[in-house]
């Protein structure tokens, strides 16, 4: 799934409506709720509504279990049954876009969604997000707008929205729109990098080390904040503490290899020759690196420790030498 961002799937947590068990925030979870919402008795739940719904419960269920694909067949499955049923289409797409990448299906679904429900929120958020990954910043900014016009402290539509102004040039919008996602959800550490790389970007470095800061304070397991952060101290030329931020990012961030390499780099400003060239040669020995790791930092690891081992090899060669050299003799002339 895309880790960008997760949206906030509990639509109908507090209200508990038509019996579906509707996705959390994040991953797919399961929440049992009634079984018809009193404003949809007013009209009656008909037989392909409640066929629907049943239908649309196991595509939940079988998301919470690990399984996208059969999700995928009970949300088609429900679309079917009642075609003018929003949240069969709105869970459709997210499978589309989350699970399966389908990019252009998924909008579709998510259009017929919003069609059929224009307030719905995630779907309109949904909609703005990819929007945004289709590099359509207008429909982006449209359908993110519409999403706020129902709940303005949707996190990530405030993040998106400062996307689009970023690549747009509109800074000052990008700034605003960043620092609102941040309030609105202090552990959205994308919004704290994106607004950090602005500040960078514009020469504001300080201001973007405070909010790297405060990103690792509120969220001391964040990798990338740390990351950015690190590459500050680096230019500044306080290696040791770039060490320990990227030392600690390489523990959160489960072994990420690109960490390694740059921490690597730490240690050789740091003048920590032996510990960089430890890091080095594990950097190019992990054969998944063919894989994940851009060919351009394999040959620099590679240049950078051939470096290191002829100056250890000299060094080592040096340290016989001296040692099987005859001790030098103080006394007096005769």
């Amino acid at each position: 799934m895309n880790s960008a961002l997760r949206p906030v799937y509990n639509r109908f947590a507090e209200v508990g409506s038509a019996g579906i068990l509707y996705p959390a925030y994040k991953i797919f979870s399961v929440l049992f709720v009634g079984v018809c919402v009193v404003a949809m008795l007013t009209v009656g739940c008909s037989k392909a509504r409640k066929d629907a719904i049943s239908v649309l419960n196991k595509g939940v269920v079988a998301l919470d279990q690990g399984a996208p694909n059969s999700a995928y067949d009970f949300f088609l499955e429900a679309s079917h049954i009642d075609p003018s049923f929003a949240e069969a289409f709105y869970h459709l797409g997210l499978v589309q876009y989350h699970e399966r990448q389908e990019l252009h299906a998924a909008r579709d679904s998510l259009n017929q969604a919003v069609t059929l429900e224009p307030t719905h929120k995630d779907a309109l958020y949904q909609l703005g997000r990819l929007s945004y990954e289709l590099n359509d910043h207008s429909s982006a900014q449209k359908f993110l707008r519409l999403a706020l016009e129902q709940d303005g402290e949707l996190a990530g539509a405030h993040y998106f929205l400062g996307l689009v102004a970023d690549e747009l040039g509109d800074l000052r919008e990008a700034d605003v729109r960043f620092r609102d996602a941040i309030v609105y959800d202090p552990h959205l550490n994308t919004a704290y990098s994106a607004l950090g790389r602005l500040y960078e970007r514009v020469g504001a470095e300080e201001a973007a080390t405070q909010v790297y800061k405060e990103a690792i304070r509120l969220n001391p397991t964040d990798v990338d904040n740390r990351k950015l952060l690190a590459g500050i101290m680096a230019r500044r030329g306080r290696g040791e503490d770039a060490v320990e931020l990227l030392t600690r990012a390489f523990e959160f961030g489960t072994g990420d290899q690109e960490i390694l390499f740059s921490l690597a780099n730490a240690h050789l400003m740091a003048g920590n020759d032996v510990a960089a060239q430890a890091l080095l040669e594990r950097y190019v020995s992990r054969p998944e690196n063919g894989d994940i790791t851009p060919p351009k930092n394999i040959h620099v690891a590679q240049v950078v420790l051939d470096n290191l081992r002829r100056k250890a090899e000299l060094r080592k060669q040096e340290e016989l030498k001296n040692a099987a050299a005859p001790p030098t003799s103080h006394a007096p002339p005769p």
